[in-house]
């Protein structure tokens, strides 16, 4: 009897040292399987499938590229609910296609993002296969919202579910959580920065810096 309690609380100790080093691996990310985020979502699971954009992106006209960052080039203007194929996806770049026109665009995945969060998670702010609920979003915005969307902008007045829409998010190292803070932090090249300053009813107050 005393040899079977002795096993018993062996056998004890043994799995707590194996539960101990298993919740020390997953915290570490140990157990991350090749090809997955750490969030589990496969990136390359993405290619070969239509989306819709979320928001208005700016791609620079001359080569056709986006970055994680969202830079504000001016002159390039891919609208919001365009319908897009994933072609390619990696950790560091995603190319997708504008279904309408046939154009390719490269989206480059900054490291500084990959930092801040998973290049999944990144590109679900950005891309959805509910059209007709992106749709009944956009029309419940105001006339301001509208506007701006339309142009690709963002205008002192709009509510930041209209911002999120015509220029999209600002980046995730930068602003890490814009739905609970009233300055926003945006580039629009690599050198130019401009800030986005909400007052307490979540309305685009102003505008500082070059935009």
């Amino acid at each position: 009897m005393k040899s079977m309690g002795l096993q018993v609380k062996s056998s004890g100790i043994g799995i707590v040292r194996c539960l101990t080093i298993l919740l020390a691996a997953m915290a570490f990310g140990f157990l991350t399987f090749p090809g997955q985020t750490a969030h589990g979502a496969s990136l390359g699971s993405m290619v070969g499938q239509t989306y819709y954009l979320k928001c208005n992106l700016h791609p620079d006209p001359r080569n056709n590229r986006l970055s994680s960052v969202n830079y504000q080039v001016p002159g390039g203007l891919l609208k919001w609910g365009t319908k897009v194929k994933i072609l390619k996806a990696k950790k560091k770049k995603v190319i997708f296609q504008d279904v309408e026109t046939g154009i390719e665009y490269t989206y480059e995945i900054h490291k500084r993002t990959l930092r801040a969060t998973t290049a999944a998670k990144h590109l679900e702010k950005i891309l959805t296969k509910d059209i007709s609920g992106l749709k009944k979003h956009v029309a419940r915005l105001s006339s301001t919202d509208k506007e701006g969307i339309n142009e690709g902008r963002a205008l002192v007045g709009m509510t930041k579910a209209g911002v999120l829409v015509a220029i999209g998010y600002p980046p995730e190292f930068a602003t890490p959580n814009p739905m609970k803070t009233s300055k926003w932090h945006y580039w629009y090249n690599r050198w130019g920065q401009f800030f986005l300053q909400f007052n307490n009813k979540g309305r685009l107050q102003q505008i500082i810096g070059h935009y």
